[in-house]
């Protein structure tokens, strides 16, 4: 995982491309005021539990502090003392966990038992329960989290124990392949076969593994065969569980291009850009944010004068940088640097622009249901859109240091449904 400094800056630069405001966490006013005023008033009083919404959030012990503490999906915590930052838009809270650890939190990092009922299973998690004795292990809670909105428990499936392990038309490593399943994959056991054990080696780790087939169903109801040597039930994973990401081979932007490829692909796939745009680099302020368009050979470029004071995200939301060049194709949207081109943006209302996703397609007909059902979920946060339009748009996003390896989150959000969530890849 990428160390505590980037995953700070990485939030901050997720929720200036959500919001466009700043979370200045230590920028706060009291809202205790405000708060009194609307008990006065007879409002609906706050629940008592509130439960984290990102797998690994970070409790801080001060506002600009470092982590104190690490919380699961869906650990439940208590709210001491709200406040609220300057631009209004997101608050930081002082909380409690069941454990007795205080610290502070942002109000993006957890939801309400009503504002997640509908979204997840929250079988044990209401007040009654957790008073009882109830707990939720960080392990249940990062299958609920994968589970998505399947609300059947996490003892009814069994979970690929490697990354990418096929799932079969039939029972036999020379059949068809149907689709790769990422470590931690839900699978539903339909049928045991009997006397179909095999040996096999697997590659990941280079040992043997021994096992028979089985019919197995998917989240997204689609059937097959896989090896159970490489699943294993809930009772039989360890505590402690991290899911696997998106990678670069996996996703298939219009079913041809990679998300990760070279300049001269892009163009061979894709064809000539509509337009490009990038930074020029200036001294003194005068000029700085003047924005120049030329048309040349069909393409057109947009030119914006910039300072060489770089600060974090001024450069592209894949590389930050300020050499980066934009291209822009048709609703879809690269970011380029040194020849290496980075898939970041793609609208399905244009060109019948479509994703392949291990297989899977994913247009402007594809719904959020669909979509929860094949993503590796890492967090999830819904929101409230600024307008009410009514088209389906899906925007990825990362952030990536060419030079290092680092993990890489993609933002996926559908605005039709002001609904919004993380799904992650590394390469």
């Amino acid at each position: 995982m990428i160390d505590i400094l980037r995953y700070k800056l990485l939030i901050v630069v997720l929720l200036l491309f959500s919001c466009k405001k700043s979370r200045q966490l230590n920028e706060t006013v009291d809202i205790e005021k405000d708060k009194g005023k609307n008990e006065k008033k007879g409002a609906v009083q706050p629940p008592k539990y509130y439960y984290v919404i990102n797998n690994m959030a970070h409790l801080y012990e001060d506002t600009d502090s470092e982590p104190s503490d690490t919380l699961h999906f869906l650990e439940p915590i208590k709210v001491i003392d709200y406040k609220l930052n300057r631009n209004g838009d997101a608050y930081v809270c002082k909380v409690e966990t069941l454990d007795g650890n205080i610290g502070y939190l942002s109000s993006e990092d957890f939801k309400s038992y009503s504002e997640l009922s509908d979204r997840f299973n929250m079988e044990g998690l209401d007040e009654k329960s957790i008073e009882g004795g109830r707990r939720l292990s960080a392990k249940e809670g990062t299958l609920r989290l994968i589970q998505g909105l399947d609300n059947r428990p996490s003892t009814d499936y069994h979970y690929t124990i490697f990354n990418m392990v096929t799932l079969y038309e039939e029972p036999s490593f020379t059949s068809e392949k149907v689709v790769d399943l990422k470590y931690l994959a839900p699978v539903e056991v339909m049928e045991k076969l009997e006397g179909k054990e095999e040996v096999v080696v697997e590659v990941e780790k280079s040992e043997s593994v021994q096992g028979n087939w089985c019919k197995v169903k998917i989240l997204n109801g689609t059937q097959g065969y896989v090896f159970d040597g490489f699943i294993r039930s809930f009772t039989q994973l360890p505590d402690k569980l991290l899911p696997k990401g998106i990678e670069t081979d996996e996703l298939l932007i219009n079913g041809k291009l990679k998300a990760v490829t070279s300049l001269d692909q892009f163009i061979d796939v894709l064809g000539k850009p509509d337009s490009i745009r990038y930074y020029n680099i200036i001294e003194g302020y005068n000029e700085v944010g003047d924005i120049t368009r030329q048309q040349k050979d069909g393409v057109l470029y947009v030119i914006e004068n910039v300072d060489q004071i770089l600060e974090y995200g001024d450069g592209g939301w894949i590389y930050d940088d300020l050499r980066v060049h934009f291209y822009y194709k048709a609703g879809i949207e690269y970011e380029e640097l040194e020849g290496e081109v980075s898939f970041s943006n793609i609208d399905f209302t244009k060109n019948n622009n479509f994703l392949l996703y291990n297989g899977f397609k994913i247009d402007s007909s594809t719904s959020f249901i669909e979509i929860a059902k094949l993503f590796p979920i890492h967090t999830i946060n819904a929101r409230i859109s600024d307008d009410d339009d009514a088209s389906t748009s899906y925007e990825f996003c990362g952030r990536r240091d060419k030079n290092q390896a680092a993990d890489i989150y993609w933002i996926l959000s559908c605005s039709r449904n002001a609904e919004q969530f993380f799904v992650y890849w590394y390469d």
